[in-house]
């Protein structure tokens, strides 16, 4: 939350609060030449049962999204690099639900051979 050497927010929950309205998240961009740091929404996140459970109040109250639906049925993978890109860790957390989507896949694939 860096813009020229200065903070872009006064605090955690300030980002939050402002980018998560759509209309000031807008203001922002990604620049990949910068280094970011990331915060794993462990509240939100349950690798059991492969979902999100956010809360969307008025709109349905409390609801457990798929994690699939965000990572294109791709495994959630965990990564640490050092600023010049060398690899310090990475591994992939494949769910259940990923190994049956594979196997519909695959299915699809042989019936249309």
């Amino acid at each position: 939350d860096q813009h020229l050497g200065k903070p872009a927010f006064k605090s955690l929950e300030a980002r939050k609060k402002k980018l998560r309205n759509p209309k000031s998240a807008s203001q922002y961009e990604y620049d990949p030449d910068l280094i970011y740091t990331f915060q794993f929404y462990d509240d939100i996140i349950d690798m059991a049962s492969n979902s999100i459970s956010i809360n969307l109040g008025a709109l349905g109250g409390r609801r457990n999204i798929p994690l699939n639906r965000f990572l294109n049925n791709q495994p959630f993978t965990f990564a640490a690099c050092t600023e010049d890109d060398r690899s310090i860790f990475k591994f992939r957390v494949f769910h259940e639900s990923l190994v049956k989507y594979k196997e519909r896949e695959d299915a699809i694939v042989e019936s249309a051979e």
